[in-house]
């Protein structure tokens, strides 16, 4: 009942000073708020249990020569499966993310892929043999969150064909729902699910040393990834010596489940964790700064109420209880802040779409709220109990109170907590300032190709419209001569695989000219595909309308970038000579630019270029424009694309900078938190230069006052608050510059053409907080200058 007492009592006495009880719960929920919203997104991502039995057993497991793409032969697959590896089962899977602005992601897999995972059938059951015999158009497997949107969990929906223009094939009967569980296609995780077929599993007389499968695997009970790591590497050597056409030059790489769903996100949450803990110290020290001051003014009554009797744990208590009423309004409210910050981050940050997170709030994300309120009212007490000292509280006493005075105590106190405020916003400011120059950097790289004025389709008319061979070909060359008529385009060619998708696909090639096999990446293009993207000709000659159109001309030809043809022939002089690859020879009949195939922060790698009339297989068209397109231009190349299929779909025309940004999502996440959170750091430490500043002149108002009766210049008092001022924020600068250091070494890794101690940075940022310290001052300098020397002698 007492307690209740006291709660009532520190709640009037709050509510007498809204302002500042305002003050204290918007710096609380801000600081609350934004770690609020990194940890729900690092708890969905990082830390929540996968919905797969037993997951810390899941792995990827892939093949890596010169680079690694993911990817894994179906002829090494088979392999890997029949020789007793350190894995319980091991399942295959391919990706096609979809047609339209709301594609359907389908995976095609093998018949053990569900069973690697662990995961049984909501409804109905999993691919048969058969189904796996005829391939993917025999049978689908929808996702939960597919099922309910589509057919609002229609359990009927068992048997029946369906065929949805967003996914790829004719009509096909659906025989089973799984439940819900994060769709990502990095893990196989999609919206439908449809049978893949290996020609390399039905007659294992064929190989391939083409990679375009990805591996997912169960460790045996007892194995780890290291002697998974270990065991495979003696497979894969055995399999060198026996098949060094095939297996020659790779390595086996196995990373968890859990890293290959978080990718290059992890070292980006991680670096936001660190950093909105930060801006949490800061807002503690900033909301400490404004305790002190309200004791400072207080000073008299605590000292009365000591005297009275009162003890000092009481009056400690009554402040603690004070302070944890108001951050825990502000919890409440930084709980709100959070929530509707991580809804906008997943909602227009495509970074965070893309973890295939469902980005919700679990109850460990409220305990953390409630924790951290409570961490910030021990923080923002302690000052204030270390500012109220028996030699403090007997100074009050004799100085009657005059002018709310609180001495040299607790002017150290707000000192170090302003110089603590300075250093953390430094260190937040040089930290954003380099994911932003790092981010600027990656944005400004040489692709190899002309983005401006390129924009992108992503389609598979042939499957769509249930065509095969020849069918399809004659289905793209009508498309692509439709769109090259439009007003405003200027060349159409279509490809399979975009620079920097996630499905490149590599390939083992050789030459007459060096004997060495070299791993290189491969894609299929058509059409005015060069002139399209910008892609210059180095050498040689491009291709013929008539080659890339019809399979009668291309037999046997092919072009190669400059880096291949220096790997492959001797000084790179490869127009007219043979490559050879997977049992054929092509003649090279050009040599084009290095185009970045796996990122903008890794160097181009070799590839080779097949032409269309040797395979069907485009997905993407690429448009160049005259200008910049417009809606009107946009609206009349997906009007063309619908006359082309009968399934009424709309299709995604996109810019080629937007898909370059989303290939890079990870780093621009980083830089916009970064960013926002180094802009709240410098609002809240010009907050406490501010309020400690105007705290001192009001302190010194007599002194000012005596300064000039007795003739002193403007200059001068201008001159003393700011050198006050400055002698606030050096200290903190200091500081702040040996914590940047430290912190720009922790994350180099994740930095890109910037070094860690980048000197435009560590100068900038340093400048920068110093102008807004010294326009924090501007107000109560200018106000020390309307002081009235005789008002304030009166007031003495």
């Amino acid at each position: 009942m007492q307690f209740v007492s006291r709660i009532r009592q520190s709640i009037r006495s709050l509510s007498r000073q809204p302002a500042f009880s305002l003050a204290i719960i918007t710096i609380t929920a801000l600081g609350v708020g934004a770690n609020a919203a990194v940890f729900s997104v690092v708890y969905q991502v990082l830390l929540r249990q996968l919905p797969f039995q037993h997951p810390e057993q899941l792995v990827i497991v892939t093949e890596a020569a010169t680079f690694d793409t993911g990817l894994v032969s179906p002829t090494a697959f088979l392999e890997w499966r029949d020789r007793n590896p350190p894995f319980s089962k091991m399942g295959a899977f391919m990706w096609w993310e979809g047609t339209g602005p709301n594609p359907a992601l389908t995976v095609t897999a093998s018949k053990d892929y569900f069973d690697v995972l662990g995961v049984k059938p909501l409804l109905g059951r999993t691919f048969t043999d058969d189904e796996i015999r005829q391939g993917p158009y025999s049978a689908r497997i929808l996702s939960y969150e597919y099922w309910q949107k589509q057919f609002n969990g229609d359990p009927n929906v068992i048997g029946r064909a369906i065929v949805d223009p967003r996914t790829p094939g004719p009509p096909s009967p659906i025989v089973g729902i799984m439940p819900a569980g994060p769709i990502n296609l990095q893990i196989g995780w999609a919206d439908v699910w449809q049978p893949l077929r290996m020609k390399n599993e039905l007659d294992r007389t064929l190989t391939t040393n083409g990679r375009y499968i990805r591996v997912l695997a169960r460790l045996r009970d007892g194995i780890g990834t290291g002697q998974a790591q270990a065991a495979m590497k003696v497979i894969q050597r055995r399999l060198e010596i026996e098949q060094p056409e095939i297996f020659g030059g790779y390595q086996v790489r196995i990373a968890s489940l859990r890293d290959t769903l978080t990718g290059e996100f992890r070292p980006a949450l991680l670096i936001m964790t660190a950093t909105v803990g930060c801006l949490l110290l800061l807002a503690c020290a900033s909301l400490a700064n404004m305790l002190v001051a309200r004791s400072a003014a207080h000073g008299r009554e605590l000292a009365v109420r000591i005297a009275l009797g009162a003890s000092r744990s009481n009056l400690a208590g009554g402040l603690l209880l004070d302070n944890l009423i108001l951050t825990t309004v502000g919890g409440g409210a930084g709980l709100l802040v959070g929530r509707l910050t991580t809804g906008a981050l997943a909602r227009f940050d495509p970074g965070i779409r893309s973890l295939g997170a469902d980005i919700t709030y679990a109850w460990p994300v409220v305990l953390v709220c409630a924790g951290l309120a409570l961490v910030t009212a021990i923080l923002v007490t302690v000052p204030v109990l270390l500012s109220i000292s028996s030699a403090g509280l007997h100074d009050s006493l004799k100085e009657g109170g005059r002018s709310g005075a609180a001495g040299a105590r607790h002017s150290r106190i707000r000192s170090l907590l302003v110089s603590t405020e300075v250093s953390l916003a430094l260190s937040l400011l040089i930290v954003s300032g380099l994911l932003a120059r790092s981010f600027t950097m990656l944005m400004n790289v040489d692709l190899g190709f002309n983005p401006n004025h390129v924009l992108l389709v992503e389609t598979n008319l042939g499957d769509i419209n249930q065509d095969t061979g020849s069918n399809k070909l004659a289905t793209y060359r009508s498309l692509t001569q439709g769109i090259a008529q439009i007003p405003g385009v200027v060349a159409v060619g279509g490809l399979r695989y975009f620079p920097m998708h996630a499905r490149l696909v590599t390939q083992i090639v050789s030459s007459a000219d060096r004997s060495a096999r070299q791993t290189v990446y491969y894609n299929r293009v058509t059409g005015d595909y060069f002139e399209a993207m910008g892609i210059p000709l180095v050498a040689g000659r491009l291709p013929t309308r008539q080659e890339m159109w019809e399979n009668r001309g291309t037999a046997g030809r092919t072009l190669i970038n400059a880096t291949a043809a220096k790997l492959l022939f001797a000084n790179g002089d490869a127009v007219g000579k043979l490559l050879k690859t997977d049992g054929q020879s092509l003649e090279v009949i050009g040599v084009v630019g290095d185009v970045r195939q796996a990122g903008l922060d890794r160097p181009p790698g070799p590839e080779f270029y097949m032409l269309e009339g040797q395979t069907v297989g485009v997905t993407t068209l690429a448009i160049r424009t005259r200008g910049n397109p417009g809606a009107a231009l946009k609206e009349a190349i997906a009007a063309e694309i619908r006359k082309q299929n009968n399934s009424g779909i709309q299709p995604a025309v996109v810019s080629v900078d937007t898909y370059l940004g989303n290939t890079i999502a990870a780093r621009r996440t980083a830089a916009r938190l970064g960013a926002g959170f180094a802009v709240l750091s410098l609002i809240l430490s010009a907050l406490g230069i501010y309020g400690l500043l105007a705290y001192w002149v009001a302190q010194r108002t007599a002194e000012i006052g005596v300064r000039l009766a007795l003739g002193a210049s403007s200059e001068s008092i201008l001159r003393l608050v700011f050198g006050h001022g400055f002698k606030l924020a050096a200290p903190g600068l200091l500081a702040g510059m040996a914590i940047s250091l430290a912190l720009a070494k922790l994350i180099s890794s994740f930095l890109y053409g910037v070094p860690p101690v980048d000197p435009i940075t560590f100068l900038f940022a340093p400048l920068l907080l110093l102008a807004v310290a010294l326009f924090a001052a501007w107000i109560p300098a200018t106000r020390a200058l309307r002081i009235n020397p005789v008002d304030a002698l009166r007031a003495e």
